[in-house]
């Protein structure tokens, strides 16, 4: 499944763009990136063949900070936030949000519309908000429709339901789920573009062990592991996370959040760097109370 080719195209590089508009990222000191600094992230990306943009509505005000750059030429995808169950009119909902959307990024069109709450589909109303993310492709406003979730199982659940053509899900050093139970392999025969997100895992793979929060300290051996590997390899933790996420096979994205343009330019430095990948087979895990932030302490 690891391919340990470098990659000469920037392509499959994805800019997530979270910290644009939010203060995100566990390891993320200075707040949200400002304005400027996220123009030259956009000038830098556009003259170095990376096309991709990921954002959402939830990412506080990102897509109307993309849009004021103008987003021509980008691949954009973004995300329909958590549908309630009770909702009476899913359709105008979502109809209501995208537009909303597009709107704030300036765009008549973007490449990828998702469900930021993939569990919104196998709920009573799966069908109708399946309908209606149908509708907007049918009318040419998108060209991809489809979910993100951190649950590998409810991704089977879902392309055995729906005729989605996207998948946005998490992929890193610790966590192989994806890979492991064969579904990327799946979803690329399927013809469903897939999305890697979560290489650094929220910035928590990038930090000093002795900079961990009490919270990690449970998986102390891990992390210690870990550092030794990169010792013993003679590589930076950036180094490792970009080269793996960006060997793995029938990935059509990885999505890297950044903070600022220096960032963006370490992570393709990163990846010149040849490594012996099956190192850190040893580490890897499925403990989802480390491997999923979303239940982390906030």
């Amino acid at each position: 499944m690891i391919n340990n080719r470098k990659h000469s195209s920037n392509k499959k590089i994805s800019i997530g763009s979270a910290q644009f508009g939010l203060d995100y990222g566990v390891s993320n000191i200075k707040g949200k990136t400002c304005k400027q600094e996220v123009k030259k992230i956009l000038n830098f990306a556009k003259h170095n063949n990376i096309v991709s943009i990921d954002t959402a509505l939830s990412y506080g005000d990102s897509e109307k900070v993309l849009g004021s750059f103008g987003m021509s030429g980008f691949e954009v995808v973004t995300k329909i936030p958590s549908i309630e169950n009770h909702r009476i009119n899913i359709k105008d909902f979502i109809n209501e949000n995208f537009k909303r959307s597009l709107q704030r990024l300036g765009l008549s069109s973007i490449h990828g519309i998702l469900l930021h709450d993939a569990n919104d589909l196998l709920s009573k109303n799966g069908a109708t908000i399946f309908k209606s993310l149908e509708f907007l492709k049918h009318e040419g406003l998108v060209k991809k429709i489809g979910i993100s979730s951190y649950n590998p199982e409810v991704v089977e659940k879902i392309i055995n339901t729906f005729e989605i053509d996207l998948v946005q899900g998490p992929v890193n050093i610790l966590d192989r789920r994806f890979i492991s139970s064969g579904l990327i392999d799946r979803l690329s025969k399927s013809n469903i573009e897939f999305h890697s997100r979560s290489s650094f895992l929220q910035g928590l793979l990038l930090m000093k062990n002795s900079s961990l929060s009490r919270y990690f300290f449970k998986w102390e051996k891990l992390f210690n592991s870990f550092e030794n590997i990169l010792k013993e390899l003679g590589v930076t933790p950036l180094e490792a996370c970009v080269s793996y996420s960006l060997s793995i096979n029938n990935v059509d994205r990885v999505i890297f959040g950044v903070e600022n343009l220096l960032q963006l330019k370490e992570i393709l430095k990163a990846n010149c760097k040849e490594i012996d990948l099956r190192t850190f087979d040893q580490i890897k895990t499925d403990d989802p109370m480390l491997i999923n932030p979303s239940l982390w302490p906030h």
